[in-house]
């Protein structure tokens, strides 16, 4: 009933899904998108005038949560956004997937020959775009724990210490969206309306209009 939904990255499992998921776990979501049947991201990318070179991944971001056999028509079907809106960086990352498929981080590591900073910051900046997802959680719950990144603490760790690369446990890189067959207008129409139907049960203009 969720999927689609746009909320900040934040609240997926601070908020959102403990609320209507009795005795959550955090392994259960890990599963979905281990297994490929699940797939998150960014589905309404920022506007192609608005300014967002350099911008990054935050727990205040806006992602959605979609299984992948709905993801051809949750896609706005005007989604446009050219990785020449990424800096430098991100652009290398983004040509490394376009060339080899999905990647580790590590492999990333050795096809752009970046830092392992610069190569998290790039990843941050194409995922605030839209343009990448990856097939684990665990780098949306590292942004959620600001406190222990802020102070560089991880498990109990000195804060002298270098905290543990988060974004190298986030699985394998892939772009975002996948290879997808376009689908008809009217299949779109008709999917999203039973969507919000099954979501809110009843629907009215204004709660249209706080939708995406």
């Amino acid at each position: 009933q969720l999927q689609g939904f746009e909320s900040p990255t934040g609240a997926w499992e601070m908020d959102l899904l403990p609320a209507r998921v009795a005795a959550y776990e955090t392994h259960w979501l890990d599963e979905l998108f281990a297994s490929g049947d699940f797939i998150w991201g960014r589905l309404q990318p920022p506007l192609p005038n608005d300014d967002r070179r350099g911008q990054m991944l935050t727990r205040a971001s806006a992602i959605s949560i979609a299984a992948r056999a709905d993801l051809a028509w949750l896609l706005p079907p005007d989604r446009t956004l050219p990785s020449a809106a990424a800096r430098w960086d991100a652009q290398a990352v983004h040509e490394a997937l376009s060339a080899h498929g999905a990647l580790f981080f590590n492999d990333l590591l050795a096809a752009t020959s970046l830092l392992p900073a610069q190569l998290e910051v790039a990843l941050r900046e194409l995922a605030a775009l839209g343009l990448v997802t990856s097939d684990a959680f665990a780098t949306i719950r590292a942004l959620v724990s600001k406190k222990q990144l802020t102070l560089g603490r991880w498990a109990g760790r000195r804060a002298s210490q270098p905290r543990e690369r988060v974004y190298s446990r986030g699985g394998r890189w892939s772009k975002f969206p996948p290879f997808l067959q376009p689908v008809p207008a009217e299949e779109r129409v008709e999917n999203w309306a039973w969507l919000l139907l099954h979501r809110y049960g009843v629907i009215f203009r204004d709660l249209l209009a706080r939708e995406s």
